[in-house]
């Protein structure tokens, strides 16, 4: 957080992407600098509990959630659309809960390359995809693979998911951590990944909550290896609808400073006009969702005194100014 942090943002700030940010909402208080890099630059912040404890521990899940809502409300001045559990746990009442505490979409189902609705008893969410077969976390630290074999997965999977976005969009999420990827012996490989995407045509990087509204925004179309197929699970129907069969372009972004660069407007209409894609290819999120990049922050007692220390600020020179 103290270091590596600012490498993954000059990262994506000199590549023109903006990430979600799935954050412990207590990080906002604990490492204001750091939230407040991430705000000026225009990131999504994603639910991501208080701290990190997961849902199925706490004594009062509706409370923990209604209280990392708000927090993140008030530090960004807008309610979250996206949630990401910590450690992706779930109890059998926490869509119902997300979905009644106002979650639109949300990102533990890591079970498809497309986003689908899932149906509550408050509505419907739609899960938007993310993956345990990617992230830095599981494959570096978790699976002991090398930094090579990592970047070759990587790749593998692109150019896979790539490939198949020609007949219809496929996303692929990214799980980065700034203590894992944002060490020096490691962040050529997230650079050299992006580098490798970036060189592709067709290919839309965007936050979660772009892919979240451009599926919810455009036409459905049954996915045809598995259309009229359901699955439940503790009472929650996941349907087979994918959203609108033609992806988005690169879009370009403006704004004061480097930080400017990331705060894109709000995508054009799928439904057409100015904008519309000629080619379907996989579509990307900015780091890390069609590419989607997801950061994670993770908020702990030992970090927060670490903060509380004075030793955690912007350096002069650094991305964020």
């Amino acid at each position: 957080m103290r270091v590596g942090f600012w490498r993954l943002v000059e990262a994506l700030a000199k590549r023109k992407i903006r990430a979600t940010t799935a954050i412990n909402a207590r990080v906002c208080r604990s490492y204001e600098p750091v939230a407040r890099a991430m705000l000026e630059l225009g990131w999504e912040f994603m639910g991501h509990g208080v701290v990190q404890a997961a849902v199925h521990a706490l004594p009062d899940q509706r409370a923990a959630i209604r209280t990392a809502i708000q927090i993140l409300r008030d530090f960004t001045g807008r309610t979250p659309k996206g949630w990401l559990g910590p450690g992706l746990a779930e109890t059998w009442e926490t869509l119902d809960l997300l979905a009644e505490e106002g979650i639109e979409y949300v990102a533990d189902w890591v079970n498809d390359d497309q986003p689908y609705e899932i149906r509550t008893k408050a509505g419907v969410l739609v899960s938007v995809p993310y993956t345990l077969e990617l992230g830095d976390l599981p494959v570096l630290v978790g699976q002991h693979h090398t930094e090579a074999a990592w970047l070759a997965r990587l790749k593998d999977q692109f150019d896979r998911l790539y490939a198949e976005g020609a007949r219809q969009p496929r996303v692929l999420a990214l799980g980065l951590h700034p203590y894992i990827s944002g060490v020096p012996h490691r962040i050529k490989y997230v650079e050299a990944f992006y580098d490798y995407v970036q060189r592709r045509k067709g290919v839309w990087l965007a936050a979660g909550e772009d892919i979240y509204e451009w599926y919810r925004a455009g036409p459905r179309a049954p996915r045809p290896s598995t259309a009229g197929a359901r699955d439940r699970r503790h009472g929650h129907e996941l349907t087979d609808d994918v959203g609108p069969t033609r992806s988005r372009p690169a879009a370009s972004t403006s704004l004061r400073s480097r930080a400017a660069e990331l705060r894109r407007p709000r995508p054009p209409s799928p439904r057409g006009g100015e904008g519309r894609p000629s080619r379907r290819r996989s579509w990307f999120s900015g780091s890390p969702f069609s590419l989607s990049a997801y950061t994670e922050y993770g908020h702990g007692p030992a970090r927060e005194q670490a903060c509380q220390g004075g030793k955690l600020r912007r350096t002069k020179g650094r991305v964020i100014r």
